[in-house]
């Protein structure tokens, strides 16, 4: 993890310019964890999270959408469109 933090750090200044997907594979499969409702949720919902760029975090209606959506199921379709999107605009 101090891996991932320092590559980060390094490279903030870039990613205030970019979209950042950091994706996991799934939770935990086993230990006392998986045996809590969120860790159950996790084991086939996968960990995603999204950085957008510096200057659109003030759009208010993409930063509303995004946190709405936080809370819903999404596939793979899903993040292909979002990838599409991102390209298109």
């Amino acid at each position: 993890d101090i891996q991932y933090e320092q590559f980060f750090e390094r490279n903030k200044k870039e990613f205030d310019d970019s979209f950042v997907f950091f994706m996991g594979d799934h939770g935990l499969r086993f230990g006392w964890l998986a045996e809590d409702p969120i860790g159950e949720r996790d084991i086939s919902n996968p960990m995603l999270m999204i950085s957008v760029p510096r200057f659109l975090r003030e759009d208010t209606a993409l930063m509303a959408n995004l946190q709405q959506n936080s809370g819903q199921l999404l596939t793979h379709f899903d993040t292909h469109a979002t990838f599409v999107d991102i390209v298109e605009t």
